[in-house]
């Protein structure tokens, strides 16, 4: 089989698992179970990426919250319909890959969503996991070579003394390798993140 019939037959293959993995689509539920991110978005007028869409879900969600500027980029056709039968018109959605869309993209969003995205990524490089969502954003930008203090998002999420995210100051982050061997330490230079897609991350300030 040629590489694009193969990559048809596994997208179908995909598209067939990711109905069978997923509840039938409510409009109530499905902002019910949005309607925790608004306390980490900013106001309505922000502009939102959802990367790995799927078939609206979350896009769907956002637009009853009020946002206008959304783009929603997933590989599967058939998923993008759905999406596009759930939103209507006024919302850009782009069939591609995720890493070659990133790669040509100039425009900056406020918010990009990533949910269940990282498991489809090839293991060409390092992967980063940990147990507590706000230190893995925060070691993620860290490696990428991003300030924290400069990602509204990270910043407060150290300063949520009521929800106890994290209990600790992002020093007491210990980075470790799958030995649990000491990594790098949070102070300690990193290299310069490069990424093979020509996609570079610029260096934030605060």
């Amino acid at each position: 089989m040629a590489s694009s019939e193969v990559e048809e037959s596994l997208l179908a293959a995909y598209e067939r698992t990711y109905a069978r993995g997923n509840r039938p689509f409510s409009p109530r539920q499905t902002i019910k179970a949005s309607r925790h991110l608004l306390r980490y978005l900013p106001g309505s007028g922000a502009s939102i990426l959802d990367l790995g869409c799927g078939d609206g879900r979350l896009l769907y969600s956002l637009k009853s919250f009020g946002y206008k500027r959304l783009v929603g980029v997933d590989a599967c056709p058939g998923l993008l319909t759905a999406a596009r039968e759930k939103l209507g018109d006024g919302i850009e959605l782009v069939k591609a890959d995720i890493i070659c869309y990133l790669a040509r993209q100039e425009e900056r969003f406020d918010v990009i969503f990533l949910f269940d995205i990282v498991e489809h990524f090839p293991l060409d490089g390092a992967v980063l996991a940990g147990t507590n969502p706000l230190v893995v954003d925060a070691v993620a930008a860290r490696f990428m070579g991003f300030l924290r203090q400069a990602i509204p998002q990270i910043a407060r999420g150290f300063e949520f003394s009521e929800l106890a995210i994290f209990r600790g100051k992002p020093e007491d982050i210990e980075i470790v390798d799958e030995a649990c061997e000491p990594l790098v330490s949070w102070s300690s230079g990193l290299k310069p993140f490069r990424s093979t897609t020509g996609w570079r991350a610029r260096l934030e300030k605060p």
